[in-house]
């Protein structure tokens, strides 16, 4: 990923890698309202710069656990690697204290990803 100033198409594709509706990103990422976030993906608006870094730091930390997960493959070639998909929130947090719901969507994302790329991968 090239990383610049982000156009309002960007910024949509980012949010829905992320898996964040428009509610969700406005809230968490934004800190405006939707309609404001709907202006910036509209092109409406210019996007803030902290917006901008905001968004890469997610796709960061997504990019960040993909590689974990593809580390972990290359290590133990030939097993299954069994990745955890919390349906909810709730189930999320059980597992990871403190974490937040921006921290949930991220890590749906990378397991998401790591799955739709194939090799021996179980959702658990």
């Amino acid at each position: 990923m090239c990383w610049h100033k982000l156009t309002h198409s960007e910024l949509q594709a980012c949010r829905k890698l992320l898996m964040l509706d428009v509610t969700e990103a406005a809230e968490w990422i934004g800190k405006v309202s939707n309609r404001s976030w709907q202006r910036w993906e509209s092109g409406q608006h210019e996007i803030p710069g902290d917006v901008d870094e905001e968004i890469y730091a997610c796709i960061q930390r997504q990019q960040n656990i993909v590689s974990e997960y593809t580390q972990w493959q290359l290590d133990n070639e030939g097993e299954m690697l069994k990745m955890p998909y919390y349906h909810t929130f709730d189930q999320y947090a059980a597992c990871n204290k403190g974490a937040t719901k921006l921290d949930w969507r991220i890590h749906q994302s990378a397991v998401a990803f790591v799955f739709s790329e194939g090799g021996e991968v179980e959702l658990t």
